[in-house]
């Protein structure tokens, strides 16, 4: 991303901190794994977007002061022994040319600078960035800030919490944002394509996966958006399996839920594919099933409607389609068969942060996403594509990804 991306989103977040109030926004550290080991370091998604930078033990912090905004971004301090081992650290002119911040710090003067702000009476507010609803409460850099700093040693701060603001802001894409998502759609697809046509020959879902994660590599990437889900038959059923270790099942589906990350941004696409290249009829009957479904919601998907809808909506079509097909007799049944809401938002994070109650807008990038699992036939399906509101309605991202029974058939058969 262009600095001015994230200079950008830091300035309509200032916009939202009054006189007298102090921002900050941490990193994060990196997880312990086991023994010496700690586990790859991810940074604090809304750190990155407001900063580019991605290395642990950084904080962004800014106050206004009678209407102007003074900002300072810490970094870690150059540690020659450390370094030797874990690699370079962030320079401050790298730094600096990459978030569009001027003044860069070290960290160690962080806790003293911090200090002589907390205890000058012009500043009553903090405002920090809490999520709590993923468990990391006792983890979270800035959820210790609050407990340990604010709360034990500056109680005259009143904390108030800018989480809310910012994901506001990531819910709404930029036009850098829907390049990188572009690229990440593209790899995503190369990626799922040489899963269906090394699916025939491969032994494994390791192969599979082993597919995917070159194209990834390839394409310069350390990792994927998420760890990727490649099942077969039975294990189709598990929606977050993610040890694909198990053998192809001759006659069974293959299920992919992978996603490729460029320049921060995901993507999150699911395709199901025949072992043998071929489905059966009871699989056709349910592929058709669920792709009509996405392809009829996707149409009627406009500015304005609620997720709330999408899901009503996606429930109300699958019932009769499912009754027909001789799979239930009754309503009442559908929840055996449909397991999950067909819509997230997607960006900096894969399940990204954001609302569920505000109206479908212009430049909110989600997934459109319909499964069906009916163990009594042995066959579990998705069908998920990315989907991107515009001026001019609903864009599927991932609509060239082959979808249809065909071009399954005929990718596979090549």
């Amino acid at each position: 991303m262009d600095k001015n991306f994230y200079a950008r989103n830091r300035n309509t977040l200032y916009e939202t901190i009054p006189d007298g109030a102090i921002f900050l926004v941490f990193s994060g550290q990196p997880s312990h794994k086991s023994a010496d080991e700690d586990f790859r370091f991810f940074a604090n998604r809304n750190f990155v977007y407001l900063t580019g930078i991605d290395e642990p033990d950084c904080v962004l912090m800014a106050r206004r002061v009678r209407g102007v905004i003074n900002e300072a971004m810490y970094i870690r301090d150059h540690d020659e022994e450390t370094e030797k081992w874990h690699g370079r650290r962030i320079l401050a002119d790298e730094a600096a040319q990459c978030s569009n911040i001027a003044d860069i710090a070290l960290r160690s003067k962080f806790d003293a600078d911090f200090s002589k702000l907390a205890i000058d009476t012009y500043y009553d507010k903090v405002y920090l960035c809490i999520e709590g609803n993923h468990g990391q409460e006792k983890t979270d850099q800035n959820n210790i800030f609050r407990l340990d700093v604010v709360g034990k040693k500056h109680p005259n701060l009143k904390v108030c919490n800018a989480f809310a603001q910012i994901a506001s802001q990531r819910m709404i894409k930029s036009p850098e944002e829907l390049e990188a998502i572009k690229k990440a759609t593209s790899i995503t697809h190369e990626g799922i394509v040489a899963m269906m046509k090394a699916c025939k020959h491969a032994k494994s879902e390791m192969d599979l996966f082993a597919e995917f994660m070159y194209v990834i590599h390839r394409n310069g990437a350390v990792e994927s958006a998420f760890k990727p889900i490649i099942s077969c038959g039975d294990n189709n059923f598990y929606l977050h399996y993610d040890t694909p270790k198990d053998t192809l099942k001759d006659g069974a589906l293959c299920l992919v839920d992978v996603g490729a990350r460029v320049e921060h941004c995901s993507v999150d696409i699911s395709r199901v594919f025949p072992r043998s290249g071929r489905f059966s009829e009871k699989q056709r009957i349910l592929y058709e099933i669920a792709l009509d479904i996405n392809n009829e919601v996707t149409k009627i998907i406009e500015k304005g409607m609620l997720f709330h809808d999408i899901n009503e909506l996606n429930r109300k079509l699958t019932y009769p389609r499912l009754k027909s097909a001789g799979v239930l007799k009754d309503i009442s049944e559908l929840d055996k068969y449909v397991w999950h809401r067909c819509s997230h938002h997607i960006g900096f994070d894969v399940h990204d942060v954001g609302t569920y109650e505000m109206p479908i807008s212009e430049g909110m990038f989600f997934s459109m996403d319909m499964g069906l699992y009916v163990r009594e036939w042995g066959i579990g399906m998705r069908i998920e594509d990315d989907v991107l509101m515009t001026d001019n309605g609903l864009l599927n991202m991932s609509q060239a990804i082959p979808r249809t029974i065909e071009d399954i058939e005929m990718t596979m058969n090549l």
